[in-house]
C-alpha cells in the first residue's frame, strides 16, 4: 500500500513540476493531427477515370482499378473530329460525352453508356454538370437548352429560340442555375438565368 502511494506521489510531483511541458506537448499534438487531416483533405486525390482518344478509339482507363477499357470502337470518323466531354463535379464515377451527335451519360463503376441525346453538336457542345451533380445541362444542334434529371431521367427544355434570334449558348452553370446568352438578328446580346429544377428564367441584362 504504501508502495503505491509513493508510485502515485511520484507521478502527481511530476504532473506539477514540468505541468506546462506537458499542457504544451498535449497541445502540440493535436495541432498536429488537426493539421495532417486538414493536409490530406486538401490534397486528397480525386480517383477520375481518364478518357482519351487511341488508335481511333474512345478508350476509358479506371484509375481505381488500373484497367483501360474501350468505350467506342470507331470514335475518330469524318463526323466525331473532337472529343467533348464532362466530369461530374463530386464523383468520380459519372461523366459525359459526345459521340458524333449523341450525348451519352457514362457510369464508370457500373459501365453502363446511356444515351441522353441524339441531335447534339458534334464539333462543339455545350455540356456541364449542375453543381450536385443532380442534372446535365446541354444544348443542341438548334441552340435549345435542356436539363436532364440524372436520377429520374426526365428531360426538360429551358430555352429554345425564336424567329427573331439567331442562336445561343451557356455561358456558366452555378448550383442549380444556367446562365446562358441569346443573340438575335441584329448581333444584339440578352443575358438570361434559368432554374435547372423548374426550368423557368428570367431576363438579366
Amino acid at each position: 500500500m504504501e508502495k503505491i502511494k509513493y508510485i502515485l506521489n511520484t507521478i502527481l510531483n511530476f504532473v506539477k513540476k514540468f505541468k506546462f511541458i506537458i499542457i504544451l506537448t498535449i497541445a502540440i499534438l493535436i495541432v498536429l493531427i488537426a493539421s495532417i487531416f486538414i493536409i490530406s483533405r486538401i490534397f486528397k486525390t480525386n480517383d477520375y477515370p481518364l478518357v482519351f482518344v487511341e488508335n481511333d478509339q474512345l478508350v476509358m482507363w479506371n484509375s481505381k482499378t488500373k484497367e483501360k477499357k474501350v468505350i467506342v470502337e470507331e470514335y475518330l470518323t469524318e463526323k466525331n473530329g473532337n472529343l467533348s466531354f464532362v466530369y461530374a463535379n463530386n464523383t468520380t464515377n459519372l461523366f459525359a460525352f459526345v459521340y458524333e451527335t449523341n450525348l451519352f451519360l457514362y457510369n464508370v463503376e457500373d459501365e453502363i453508356q446511356e444515351k441522353i441525346a441524339s441531335n447534339v453538336s458534334s464539333s462543339y457542345a455545350d455540356i456541364y454538370f449542375t453543381d450536385d451533380d443532380g442534372y446535365l445541362i446541354y444544348s443542341d444542334e438548334n441552340d435549345s437548352i435542356y436539363s436532364y434529371n440524372i436520377k429520374s431521367k426526365i428531360k426538360n427544355k429551358i430555352n429554345s429560340l425564336n424567329e427573331e434570334e439567331d442562336y445561343s449558348y451557356i455561358s456558366a452553370v452555378v448550383d442549380n442555375k444556367v446562365i446562358f446568352t441569346v443573340t438575335n438578328s441584329e448581333s444584339e446580346r440578352t443575358l438570361y438565368v434559368a432554374n435547372a429544377k423548374q426550368n423557368k428564367f428570367l431576363k438579366i441584362i
